[in-house]
Parts: C-alpha cells; structure tokens; sequence
C-alpha cells in the first residue's frame, strides 16, 4: 500500500486487523503514528519509519503490537522517534 505524501497523521486503529496488509510504503510527511496504526496486520513482514515522525500516542502497546510477522523495521536517516513493537 502507497500511502500518498502529505499525510501527516495515522490515528488509532487505523489499518488494524487488516490480515492481507503486506506492504506500506510511510510518507516522509508523516508526523504521527497512532498506537495500534498497524496492530495485528500478521502479513506485514517489514516497514521503514520516516525521519519526519516525531511523535506517536503510544501506551503499552506501539502501532505495530501484535504484528506476527514483522521481521524488520528500518529507521531513515535522522529518525528521531522509536515507535514501540
């Protein structure tokens, strides 16, 4: 999935439960990454976070809890946020 730039909010629950999300491409315009964003989508296997994402509404859990198959997360460079797993 190709997320178009300029979008700088993923909310709560966003894409979660999505079983058959295998592949997002994050914008360089995101900002924000809501807990849960990507919970439970078992056929992602692997993400880049943007250096432009500087905050996240994260709890206990991240936006990628629950993410079985997720083997990789790569930050860009300059990143300066870790979204909790």
């Amino acid at each position: 999935m190709e997320l178009p730039d300029g979008v700088t909010r993923i909310e709560y629950d966003a894409f979660r439960d999505c079983a058959a999300l295998s592949r997002v491409n994050l914008p360089e315009s995101l900002e924000f990454l809501g807990e849960y964003a990507f919970g439970n989508c078992d056929a992602l296997a692997s993400i880049e976070v943007p250096a432009s994402l500087t905050c996240g509404n994260y709890g206990a859990d991240g936006p990628f809890a629950g993410c079985d198959g997720l083997r990789e997360v790569r930050f860009a460079e300059g990143c300066s946020t870790v979204p909790a797993h």
